[in-house]
């Protein structure tokens, strides 16, 4: 027969975890809970966004977007010249933009093949079914990564904005 212990168990104690220094928590701690924070704003602006382009302006997509950042770098160019990251933020910024859709939809090919797929007319009704259904899907697909750009860079320069009006009072 087994025998059972009727005898409590030892209980150990723990101690309560060590707090970081307050060394660790300026270098270390702090900068990565804004740098968190920063991300979860530019994923709740881009939540934001998809829901207007689905529900709210579907005729407008990535127009309104756009309209958007044009209207937030009109507000910088008048009162915002200088900056601690970049010497022309409105200029740096539209560089930004041509630079983004020129790699994003120009070189890598994305425009050539979505016209081509909008385009293409094989007489086979399955392929031609499957042509547009794809292409309607990259066009969306196109409308989202564009606002999602827009987006980005009006983050971006909000965020370089903030930072000149902190170093500079």
């Amino acid at each position: 027969m087994a025998q059972t212990s009727s005898s409590p168990q030892p209980v150990q104690q723990t101690a309560p975890p060590k707090r970081p220094g307050l060394l660790t928590t300026v270098l270390w701690d702090m900068p990565w809970r804004v740098v968190g924070m920063l991300l979860v704003s530019l994923l709740f602006s881009l939540i934001v966004e998809y829901i207007g382009i689905a529900f709210f302006w579907p005729e407008q997509g990535a127009e309104h977007s756009r309209a958007v950042m044009v209207t937030e770098s009109g507000y910088f160019s008048a009162g915002f010249t200088r900056s601690l990251l970049l010497s022309a933020p409105v200029t740096t910024v539209s560089t930004w933009i041509a630079l983004g859709y020129q790699w994003l939809f120009v070189n890598s090919g994305f425009l050539g093949w979505l016209q081509s797929a909008q385009s293409g007319n094989s007489g086979n009704a399955l392929t031609d079914g499957l042509n547009v259904g794809g292409a309607w899907l990259l066009q969306t697909a196109r409308e989202y990564l564009m606002a999602t750009m827009y987006v980005t860079l009006v983050f971006l320069m909000r965020v370089d904005l903030t930072h000149e009006q902190w170093t500079h009072g």
